[in-house]
């Protein structure tokens, strides 16, 4: 476990925790624990310690999960609506196991279509791979609806007044092995849905350099290419467009398998 003023914020692997013990004066680590004892209470001085750390880290290019630094700034806390323990740089989020929430938007046409975005090839992460209409990390302060609006504009070039329609349908949530391999992510995405104009009225268009370019399918097309080529798909995407099939009705109760299915959908939450 990964310790802050004696509660357990996450869950850290052997090789992050290793990486650690060459800072003796910012975190104690056992074989039991990974401890913070840097800053004493005090969240800016815990944090600066930390990212004094994190720096360090990422200039020795030792870990390759620094080496998506985005210069954004996320909490460390208990659940959703704690106040931060530590804030830190987002790379670094899935090294040390503490929770982490999104927002993913599903842009919807009709009862039978839905868009599907394709991520840049430059991307730090998962690039080329198929992607909603939008979805952003929380970064610290920011509500889930302040990042949808945010997110539908930057990435598919969605007026205000529309991505206003979207609406909350629930969450998905996983705990899985950062993709480097240096960490675990436990994340909670609050899942929207928003139901957008025929493509002769809208069409999104990538707003920045994240997304490459969008295509309308059907959801029976989603739910093969997912069934057969899941590697294609960013892999909490694939989630959170099996969470959308079983609400529409898609998958049903009658065949083997729904339960563990939906259960495993939901698998941490991070309260």
């Amino acid at each position: 476990p990964f310790v802050v003023g004696g509660q357990s914020l996450g869950m850290m692997l052997q090789n992050s925790a290793n990486e650690l013990r060459r800072f003796p004066n910012t975190f104690r680590v056992t074989d039991d624990e990974v401890r913070l004892i840097a800053g004493g209470d005090s969240v800016e001085m815990r944090s600066e310690a930390v990212m004094r750390t994190l720096e360090a880290l990422r200039d020795d290019g030792r870990i390759d999960m620094l080496r998506g630094w985005r210069s954004e700034t996320w909490p460390m806390k208990r659940s959703f609506y704690a106040p931060p323990e530590v804030l830190v740089e987002r790379a670094a989020i899935p090294m040390f196991g503490v929770p982490a929430f999104g927002c993913f938007v599903n842009g919807l046409v009709g009862a039978s279509h839905i868009w599907v975005g394709r991520r840049s090839r430059t991307k730090a992460t998962y690039a080329g791979k198929l992607d909603l209409i939008a979805a952003g990390g929380l970064s610290h302060g920011e509500l889930p609806s302040e990042n949808v609006l945010k997110e539908c504009e930057e990435e598919a070039s969605i007026p205000r007044q529309l991505a206003q329609q979207a609406r909350s349908a629930g969450l998905v949530s996983y705990t899985a092995l950062d993709e480097t391999g240096w960490g675990i992510k436990r994340d909670t995405l609050f899942v929207y849905d928003l139901h957008l104009p025929p493509p002769d009225q809208f069409r999104p268009a990538p707003g920045d350099d994240e997304v490459e370019s969008f295509e309308l399918l059907s959801i029976k097309e989603v739910m093969r290419s997912i069934a057969d080529t899941p590697d294609e798909w960013k892999p909490n995407v694939a989630l959170v467009l099996i969470d959308l099939c079983v609400r529409l009705g898609h998958i049903s109760p009658d065949r083997e398998g729904y339960l563990e299915l939906v259960h495993s959908l939901r698998t941490f939450c991070g309260r």
